[in-house]
């Protein structure tokens, strides 16, 4: 199997150079179909995959305000670095420690940024869509 899938992979270099230029020109005019394209899009994507999808693209690029964190421990987990040496599970169950270890203060600190990067968010949103 392994030989048979070694050969099968196998591309030649000039091949794999035109591949690589389709791609990229392909890339390119998706990124330019999302710098040019009115918002007025995201209104007319019924699918909510489809639409979830262009709101990412349309973050991405600058064009829509990214989205806050739901809760502050989201806003915590998100300003923690992990330890490279952990697993992903390990780390957030030492996020998960330090936070609960937090006073109600400090709890209380980050769900109030939480809250005001919410209004700030729907505030710009509110901008863009009625101007």
């Amino acid at each position: 199997y392994k030989q048979w899938y070694q050969r099968r992979v196998r591309v030649p270099a000039p091949k794999k150079a035109v591949y690589k230029q389709r791609a990229i020109v392909e890339a390119t005019k998706y990124d330019n179909f999302f710098k040019t394209t009115p918002l007025d899009v995201l209104f007319e994507a019924e699918d909510k995959k489809e639409k979830k999808l262009m709101m990412k693209k349309f973050e991405e690029l600058g064009r829509l305000p990214k989205k806050p964190p739901q809760s502050g421990y989201a806003l915590f987990i998100s300003r923690q670095k992990g330890n490279p040496r952990l697993s992903a599970p390990d780390n957030m169950k030492l996020f998960a420690e330090k936070y609960q270890q937090m006073s109600d203060f400090q709890k209380g600190r980050l769900n109030d940024d939480v809250r005001i990067m919410k209004e700030r968010y729907e505030k710009q949103m509110h901008q863009i869509f009625n101007p």
